[in-house]
């Protein structure tokens, strides 16, 4: 339910906020540790860690004006696999940040990255591989025709490193 309440106050927040970020460029969302994060240890739990990160990629689409259009119209993202590290924890009603980043894309996928910083100290670090789908379609949605979509110019992306590993890897923990 605490999930429902960050996400409806995100909602809020961007209703009346201009839309001026570009896809590639990295959106810095705002949180605050409530009791309903804890965990046994009192501090987040860290699966929140991964709701939140949701919360992060959303706030990034509704910043670039892209969210309306894109849900209106029936492309939703989803994601295909996540790795994370934890370097502290976030305690009980500690402020902090996550910084999404849109950093690479191949032919299908998009690979974002995702840290959680509080007070300018890296508390998790975290890479996402994620696509498109649209309703009512099998498969998923380029991210060429994405870009073409929502009008942006769509340049071809080189991976980075860190995209190349999370592919190893995801052919390491789900062989084809």
């Amino acid at each position: 339910m605490n999930l429902y309440f960050k996400f409806l106050i995100l909602i809020l927040k961007r209703l009346f906020r201009k839309k001026t970020q570009v896809l590639t460029e990295t959106c810095v969302s705002n949180f605050r540790v409530s009791f309903l994060d804890l965990d046994l240890n009192f501090h987040m739990n860290n699966g929140r860690f991964f709701s939140v990160m949701d919360l992060g990629r959303f706030d990034m689409l509704m910043r670039t004006g892209h969210f309306y259009k894109l849900f209106r119209n029936g492309y939703y993202p989803v994601v295909l696999s996540e790795s994370m590290v934890f370097k502290n924890a976030l305690n009980y009603l500690q402020k902090y940040e996550v910084h999404t980043q849109l950093k690479s894309w191949d032919k299908n996928f998009i690979y974002i990255t995702q840290k959680f910083i509080h007070k300018e100290n890296v508390i998790a670090s975290a890479n996402v591989r994620a696509c498109f789908k649209k309703r009512g379609r099998r498969g998923i949605v380029s991210p060429k025709e994405l870009y073409s979509f929502v009008g942006e110019e769509h340049v071809d992306s080189q991976l980075t490193e860190l995209a190349k590993k999370q592919i190893e890897l995801d052919n390491i923990l789900l062989p084809r």
